[in-house]
């Protein structure tokens, strides 16, 4: 008698196997944007910090909280996000080269200081907090606030690159704060002509187009955007995500090592 509740496959079905099949090997080769170091955990007073260099950018990123909120209630935590530049990182290495005295320097510094740091900070700042904000489970801290506090030691001629460095670096403290979160957010740079698209680029753009991303890699998210330079046609758009999210992989697999080591 049969049993009526399996169901059986038919009577010259063949066991399924793999050994006549084989894997596909696919060459990965690693992309060339320079050397990055990173380090979390370099303030001790702090929930979550991290230090990121990445060729002449150095960067330390603080993470506070979640704090308590008085006087407002809110269903989620608030994050704030607060970005400063060195007077001297604002400083062009090329124009930095041409002052010959020590009292020019100072006034340069000075004069930069001023004029760029102001609106530099408060975009960096807004870009950041744009990025990171997907990230965070802020609903599991009511009435609460999240403030993370970038200093730029260090910058480079290109700020796209900058600016990868700083999310990509601020994404290493959230990690290392202990926050619950979807992902570790980092960030790639492009400076893209007719010719070829150049990853993390250390020079500032004439009239190329100038862009960084920033990406959640496991959930394979784009998270923020910011992109000058003129129109950008698909093809040109499609090359910019590609090379952007090359870029933060590579220092997302770095942030790996560093975090399995704790």
């Amino acid at each position: 008698m049969t049993d009526r509740r399996r169901v059986l496959g038919p009577a010259d079905a063949v066991p399924f196997t793999l050994d006549n099949i084989k894997p596909t090997e696919v060459e990965q080769k690693s992309l060339d944007i320079g050397s990055i170091f990173v380090k979390t955990g370099v303030v001790e007073n702090a929930n979550g910090s991290a230090y990121l260099e990445l060729d002449d950018i150095k960067i330390v990123a603080i993470v506070h909280g979640p704090r308590p909120m008085r006087g407002l209630f809110t269903t989620s935590a608030i994050l704030n996000v607060d970005t400063k530049f060195l007077p001297v990182s604002l400083c062009d290495i090329e124009s930095k080269s041409a002052v010959v005295s020590s009292t020019q320097l100072t006034q340069y510094i000075r004069s930069a200081s001023t004029t760029q740091s102001s609106s530099l900070q408060k975009n960096v700042s807004s870009y950041v907090h744009t990025s990171l904000l997907p990230s965070i489970l802020v609903e599991k801290y009511p009435k609460s606030t999240i403030d993370v506090s970038i200093s730029v030691l260090s910058s480079s001629n290109n700020t796209k690159t900058t600016v990868a460095a700083a999310v990509s670096c601020a994404g290493a403290a959230l990690a290392d704060s202990g926050l619950e979160c979807t992902d570790i957010v980092t960030a790639g740079s492009v400076l893209l002509d007719e010719n070829k698209a150049t990853v993390s680029p250390s020079r500032a753009p004439t009239s190329e187009i100038d862009g960084v991303v920033s990406y959640m890699a496991a959930s394979k998210k784009i998270v923020g955007m910011w992109i000058e330079g003129g129109n950008v046609s698909e093809k040109q758009m499609e090359e910019i995500f590609d090379k952007t999210e090359e870029m933060a992989r590579e220092i997302r697999g770095v942030m790996h090592g560093v975090l399995l080591e704790q």
